[in-house]
């Protein structure tokens, strides 16, 4: 059923936008009372306004692309409003509204309002807390120090829900980027906690191969071949075809990793990583 939706939602996999906004007019016409037609609506209203942007920076943009996108962007906004008041115990409304909140520069005290209403009704909301870590970088509405204070919140509640860890992930590699040979991921306070994070999302689901196959990828970039050979070892020939590698490259670096036996230095290309 994911499956579906996903496919719904994408233009990719049908025709045009307009053909997936007949879909769901015609859904929403037929049972108007249903949470599930206004949140694909509203996320076919996100994808399509982004598509019409692009992902470059605002000086990037077409300027004749402004107006269609904050049109669709403001149409997405009225459908997640539509879904919460459809299925008031439902989260993930919310969590989209912080992103409207963001795009349409509604200001901080609805930001925060949409986040509080997130997590009224699950407080380990992941996109709630990604949305607005994502909000309050500098590139956006933060100041200086806030999105590492947020960080600092998310650690605090790590122990209860350990999926939030993800964003203290996607903050690492954030820093690496800007760091030469992969230093950040290196030091070892780092290094722990993102391990910590992949042990306490694998405990919950040891078979999710994909989440594995990634861990053996940062770990390769941390220098930490033990832990690339056990992941590589544990996922063995079960690709998975939604993580971060390209299959070449998955049989090639996992053919390495078992050459080079779980040792602490792997030359590829002609460089040691």
């Amino acid at each position: 059923m994911t499956v579906f939706y996903t496919a719904l939602v994408d233009s990719s996999r049908l025709n045009s936008f307009e053909n997936a906004e007949k879909l769901l007019n015609e859904w929403i016409q037929k049972y108007p009372e249903q949470e599930t037609p206004w949140m694909l609506r509203g996320q076919l209203y996100y994808n399509w306004a982004w598509f019409i942007r692009g992902g470059g920076f605002i000086s990037e943009v077409d300027p004749n692309a402004t107006l269609p996108f904050e049109r669709r962007m403001r149409q997405a906004k009225a459908d997640f409003e539509k879904a919460a008041e459809l299925e008031p115990r439902d989260p993930n409304p919310w969590a989209r509204l912080i992103h409207s909140a963001k795009v349409l520069d509604l200001g901080r005290d609805a930001m925060e309002g949409y986040f509080q209403n997130a997590l009224k009704r699950f407080p380990g909301h992941l996109s709630a807390h990604y949305e607005k870590w994502h909000y309050l970088q500098p590139q956006w509405f933060g100041k200086p120090g806030e999105a590492e204070a947020f960080e600092n919140e998310v650690r605090a509640k790590l122990a209860r829900y350990p999926r939030l860890g993800q964003i203290l992930l996607d903050a690492h590699e954030g820093k690496n980027s800007q760091e030469k040979d992969n230093q950040w991921l290196r030091r070892p306070e780092v290094w722990h906690e993102i391990q910590a994070y992949y042990e306490a999302v694998l405990r919950e689901d040891p078979k999710n191969w994909a989440v594995r196959a990634d861990y053996a990828w940062i770990a390769w970039f941390a220098n930490d071949m033990a832990t690339v050979k056990i992941q590589f070892d544990t996922v063995g020939d079960r690709f998975p075809v939604e993580s971060i590698w390209s299959p070449e490259d998955y049989d090639r670096w996992r053919d390495l990793a078992n050459q080079n036996g779980g040792k602490t230095r792997v030359h590829f290309g002609g460089k040691e990583l």
